[in-house]
């Protein structure tokens, strides 16, 4: 990350298109966050009590970098 940084401070132009490519990524990990509140218990009943441990703690950690947004 610190090069594609470094490359964009130099090149206006892959600035500007480095910082669409963010708010895109940004974008998906909403969508990605509501579409699994949205569908948490089809979820739930696919997955093994490991796998539903698993899904929570990764869902913390996306609903952690999303309150850094």
């Amino acid at each position: 990350m610190e090069s594609l940084v470094e490359i964009a401070v130099a090149d206006p132009q892959i600035a500007n298109e480095l910082t669409a490519v963010l708010d895109e990524l940004d974008w998906q990990f909403i969508d990605l966050e509501r579409e699994i509140c949205r569908r948490r218990e089809i979820i739930r009943v696919v997955l093994n009590e490991g796998e539903n441990h698993h899904l929570d703690s990764w869902t913390k950690e996306l609903l952690a970098y999303l309150a850094t947004r």
